[in-house]
């Protein structure tokens, strides 16, 4: 979803929907076990890996785990005086886990929760990521077209070292997805409003054209910044 410039809210049909569209996991076929992971490298000391594991329960119930690891090493270390101090570390880690029903052609529903840890400096904080509530609809007349929202964490929050809790902030997201030619092409695109007193908008398109089977191209647009 990265690559299409996090534009996953309608498309979801892969195991990342566990943080996209819960509703999308009703998408990866019958009978089905399915897993996917990645290792992310990215600048000034940053990592991003993410596993997550799903499995059908027939006859239209499916049921996911996921783990979403963040951290940022060497983060120069002061003393109240301004001197140079230890490096220091924030590492922050969500266990999910994704139940998704298939109503019929036409509807998908899907629910996520996760469980959170953040070790900042030394200091820990442990709470509730939040409900994630999703739905995925496809028009009857429409086959290769399709829509989805989600709204993600509803009463999420943190509890720090020291009695101080941080309330997370809901984030709604609506979205539409169209493949074109036997879905060789596919765009999609979210609206995304962080449910703050403002009604600023952010936007993210993106991309995919499969050149063959085993090999497509991606890229998109999220928020400001090209993928």
């Amino acid at each position: 979803p990265c690559g299409m410039g996090s534009a996953f809210t309608a498309l979801a049909d892969d195991d990342n929907s566990a943080w996209f569209n819960p509703a999308g996991l009703t998408n990866m076929g019958i009978n089905r076990f399915e897993g996917i992971g990645s290792i992310g490298f990215l600048p000034q000391g940053q990592f991003h890996n993410y596993l997550s594991l799903s499995q059908q329960l027939p006859p239209n119930s499916y049921l996911g785990f996921d783990v979403n690891g963040y951290g940022v090493g060497n983060i120069p270390g002061e003393d109240v005086s301004g001197f140079a101090t230890s490096n220091l570390q924030d590492l922050e880690l969500a266990f999910g886990c994704s139940f998704a029903y298939d109503f019929n052609y036409n509807l998908k529903a899907g629910l996520h929760g996760s469980f959170l840890h953040q070790d900042l400096a030394g200091t820990n904080a442990r709470g509730f990521g939040g409900a994630d509530l999703g739905v995925l609809f496809i028009p009857s007349a429409l086959y290769d077209f399709s829509l989805g929202a989600c709204i993600r964490h509803l009463g999420g929050f943190l509890d720090w070292d020291g009695g101080l809790t941080e309330y997370l902030t809901p984030d709604l997201r609506v979205g539409a997805s169209q493949k074109f030619l036997d879905q060789a092409i596919v765009l999609s695109y979210d609206a995304e409003w962080l449910m703050k007193s403002d009604f600023a908008i952010s936007n993210h398109a993106g991309f995919e054209v499969w050149i063959q089977k085993i090999v497509a191209l991606r890229g998109g647009w999220d928020k400001k910044n090209p993928d």
